[in-house]
């Protein structure tokens, strides 16, 4: 086995990580490099998803960011909503206008009333277009702010991007009524008020008591009365099984 460089990454794995990755290695004969390296630190990431309970960093201060004399704050669900529903379909052809949209959209996070004015897809881009010559940035530095505005770190790749396609589309009055159900305020607060990040804290935590609930459930259960697991933590598993063949198929081709 050649360990090199990759062994100290190895040690620092999780315990279920360090497992699946020794019934991996022994069921292709594969030896480690350096080139495998992103593969098992995805292995650890999705083991860790289902071992631990460490909730994801967000931001729930909600500071502005300054960016061209604009202050862009983190987007609401209604904000949200209005982006995805309404402006991309429209400007999903342009890069650069679909995030300029989103600034200008985070750019009202406090006066959403002024969203509802661009009521057509001119309008909207001569709105926009105005919005982006005042900006006074490149591309690139717009898109380094709305990623620390949306909490997207620069690690996430296509693979992980992909894998949430597969999750079950967001029923956003299914949403508001959770979160006014569990954490109180009224559904327009939570709709047009609440930070995005605050609002992945508390379903971060809403969804770890639910599935923590349901799997004391299941220990403590017996043949058919066992209960299915929650569909957030069957997910999890689908993940970690499809990365494991894919590691599986590509180091079995690499043994021919």
């Amino acid at each position: 086995m050649v360990w090199n460089h990759v062994e100290i990454g190895v040690k620092m794995l999780s315990l279920q990580a360090k497992l699946e990755l020794k019934n991996l290695l022994k069921s292709t004969n594969h030896s480690l490099t350096v080139d495998d390296f992103d593969d098992i630190v995805k292995l650890d990431k999705l083991c860790k998803a289902i071992t631990d309970n460490d909730a994801p960093i967000n931001d729930i201060v909600d500071m502005p960011v300054v960016i061209g004399g604009y202050q862009l704050k983190q987007p609401s669900i209604g904000v949200l909503e209005w982006y995805n529903e309404w402006y991309l379909p429209m400007f999903d052809h342009s890069a650069l206008m679909c995030d300029a949209g989103l600034a200008y959209a985070l750019s009202l996070s406090d006066t959403p009333d002024e969203l509802w004015k661009i009521n057509s897809k001119v309008r909207a881009w001569w709105r926009i277009t105005l919005f982006k010559r005042k900006l006074g940035c490149t591309h690139e530095e717009l898109r380094v702010v709305l990623k620390k505005l949306l909490n997207i770190s620069d690690d996430e790749n296509n693979d992980e991007q992909s894998d949430t396609e597969e999750d079950e589309p967001a029923n956003t009055g299914k949403l508001i009524a959770i979160l006014c159900k569990e954490y109180g305020h009224t559904a327009p607060y939570w709709l047009w008020e609440a930070p995005i990040g605050l609002i992945n804290t508390f379903l971060y935590d809403y969804n770890a008591r639910i599935e923590a609930e349901t799997e004391n459930i299941r220990n403590a259960s017996l043949g058919s009365n066992k209960p299915p697991p929650t569909k957030s933590r069957a997910m999890k598993f689908k993940k970690l099984r499809e990365h494991k063949a894919t590691m599986r198929d590509k180091w079995q081709k690499m043994q021919k």
